[in-house]
């Protein structure tokens, strides 16, 4: 996941492949928990450690500011999980 995240979703959501001619002023990402591992809908192993690893990447790695980004939280069918 973070590898892809790395290597495919920042650059296309900033704007950083060749060719791209525009980037984001701001980032709105929600955060759904039907990503982790033990809901049984999306079929993902996302753990919750997970979501704030992915922001710090898109902070620290590939440098969009902090102040520009919004967190939504939403879904998650397993109301037992964490």
């Amino acid at each position: 996941y973070l590898k892809r995240l790395r290597e495919e979703a920042i650059p296309f959501l900033l704007g950083h492949r060749e060719g791209d001619v525009w980037a984001p002023d701001f980032l709105i990402i929600s955060a759904g928990y039907d990503a982790l591992d033990n809901d049984p809908l999306a079929g993902l192993t996302l753990h919750p450690n997970d979501f704030g690893t992915s922001v710090r990447a898109i902070v620290h790695e590939a440098g969009f500011p902090r102040e520009r980004i919004a967190l939504g939280l939403e879904g998650g069918y397993d109301l037992d999980s964490y």
